[in-house]
C-alpha cells in the first residue's frame, strides 16, 4: 500500500477493436496464426509510465478477446518479474506493437521475452519456453523450385558452396613430417572426403532460415524450430510466430515470382441460411466471406487442399475423401494490366449419393478476392455445398 502512494504512476488505456479476420481454418496451426494476425487489427492507446508489468498486462488483455497471459515460470528464468517497471505511451498503434514495445523494455539485451500464441491465447514466454509450443508443417515449394530464373537468383543470393574435389589434410605430428624417407612429397597424404553440394530444395532452405527467425532454427544452432527438406518438401516444426513469418517469407518470395499462383482450395456443407447471411455482410468476391464461410461454426469440410501452381499451367489434384472421390482442377491466368486473377474451374465429385459437378470461371479481384462457388447437386435445400478458393495474395 505504502509502495503504490509513494511511487508516481499514471496508467489509463482506451482500445479501439476493428472488425477482425476470420479463422483460415480449422486446423490448430491455421487458428494459431489467425489469432496472430488479430493483434495487427486491434488498435489501443495506452499510458503506462512506471507500472508494473502484473499491472500493464491486463490493460493490453482487456483489448483483445482472447486470453493474453503471462507464463511466470519460464519468465523467471530470464529474471522478469511481476513487479519489473514498465513505460508505455502509445495512441492507436496495433496490439502486436505494443506488445512488440513491452517485451523490448523486459529482460537484458540478449535474452527478451517472446510473445507467442498456444491453446488459443497470448503468451508472454522465453525462448526455451517456446520450443514446447513447436507445430508441425509441410510446405511444398516444389512450384519455386520449377522456376529457371528463381532458381538463379537463388543462386546468386547464396555463396558458392562447390567444394575442390580433395582438401588436404592438416598435418599429423603422430605420423611424422610426411617424408617418405628420399626427401620427396608423400603423394598419398590423406584427404577429407568432399563437402556434398547443397541440392536447390536445400539452398532454398538455408535462404529462408537465414532471413526467417535466423535464431531459432536447431539446424543452424537455433533453440526452438527445425526444418528439414526432400525433393521440395520442407518439414517445419515451430512455434506459430515463426511459422508465421516463414508464410510471409514464402508468399513474398512467390509474388516475386510473376508466373506463380498459390491457394487453399476446400469443399464445405454450410447453411443457406448462414451463408445468406454472411454474402449481405461482405462481397461475394472477398476473402474475409471465404474465410468468414470456412470458420463459420455449422460449417462441415468435407475436402481441402492446399495448391501452388504457375500460370498457365493447370493443378490438378484426385483424393477419395469420406464425402467420395474428389477431382477438382485449376488453371489461373492474371490479367497483365488490371492485375485481376482468374481461376479456371473443374470439380466433380462421386459418393454413395450421386455425383456433382462445377465447371465455372471465378474472377478473382486482386488483391483480396477469392472465390465462393456454389456447386449444384447437393439434394439438401436447408444445405449448399460450395467450393471456396483463397488465394494467396495479402
Amino acid at each position: 500500500m505504502l509502495r503504490s502512494m509513494v511511487r508516481t504512476m499514471i496508467l489509463s488505456t482506451v482500445v479501439t477493436v476493428t472488425t477482425t479476420p476470420a479463422l483460415a481454418g480449422d486446423g490448430v496451426l491455421e487458428r494459431a496464426m489467425a489469432l496472430l494476425a488479430t493483434l495487427d487489427e486491434v488498435k489501443i492507446s495506452i499510458d503506462a509510465q512506471k507500472a508494473t508489468l502484473e499491472e500493464v498486462l491486463p490493460r493490453l488483455d482487456a483489448a483483445h478477446a482472447a486470453p493474453i497471459r503471462a507464463d511466470w515460470r519460464a519468465l523467471d528464468g530470464i529474471a522478469v518479474s511481476r513487479d519489473d517497471l514498465v513505460d508505455l505511451q502509445l495512441d492507436n498503434v496495433s496490439l502486436a506493437t505494443a506488445l512488440a514495445a513491452l517485451v523490448l523494455q523486459l529482460g537484458d539485451a540478449y535474452d527478451h521475452p517472446q510473445i507467442e500464441t498456444h491453446e488459443g491465447m497470448i503468451i508472454l514466454t522465453t525462448d526455451e519456453a517456446a520450443a514446447g509450443m513447436r507445430l508441425a508443417e509441410v510446405y511444398d515449394v516444389r512450384d519455386l523450385l520449377r522456376d529457371d530464373t528463381a532458381l538463379a537468383r537463388l543462386r546468386a543470393a547464396t555463396p558458392p558452396i562447390d567444394p575442390p574435389a580433395s582438401i588436404p589434410a592438416p598435418d599429423d605430428p603422430a605420423e611424422g613430417d610426411g617424408d617418405d624417407g628420399d626427401g620427396g612429397d608423400d603423394e598419398s597424404a590423406g584427404t577429407l572426403p568432399p563437402v556434398r553440394v547443397l541440392t536447390p530444395g536445400e539452398r532454398l532452405m538455408t535462404l529462408i532460415a537465414d532471413n526467417v527467425d535466423p535464431e531459432a532454427w536447431l539446424e543452424f544452432g537455433g533453440t526452438r524450430a527445425s526444418i528439414t527438406e526432400h525433393n521440395g518438401l520442407l518439414m517445419v516444426s515451430a512455434p506459430a510466430t515463426t511459422h508465421r513469418r516463414f508464410h510471409d517469407v514464402l508468399r513474398r518470395l512467390r509474388r516475386a515470382r510473376p508466373t506463380g499462383v498459390t491457394f487453399t482450395a476446400a469443399v464445405v456443407e454450410v447453411v443457406r441460411g448462414d451463408l445468406d447471411r454472411l454474402t449481405r455482410r461482405h462481397d461475394r468476391g472477398s476473402a474475409i466471406l471465404a474465410r468468414s464461410v470456412l470458420a463459420a461454426p455449422a460449417t462441415t469440410t468435407l475436402w481441402r487442399a492446399a495448391g501452388a501452381v504457375a500460370l498457365q499451367e493447370a493443378w490438378t489434384v484426385a483424393s477419395e475423401e469420406d464425402a467420395g472421390r474428389v477431382e477438382l482442377s485449376v488453371r489461373p491466368a492474371v490479367g497483365p494490366d488490371t492485375g485481376v486473377l482468374s481461376l479456371a474451374v473443374e470439380l466433380q465429385m462421386r459418393s454413395e449419393g450421386g455425383e456433382c459437378r462445377l465447371e465455372t470461371t471465378a474472377t478473382i479481384p486482386a488483391p483480396a478476392g477469392a472465390a465462393v462457388l456454389e456447386v449444384p447437386g447437393v439434394g439438401v435445400s436447408e444445405m449448399v455445398r460450395l467450393l471456396v478458393i483463397v488465394p494467396d495474395r495479402r
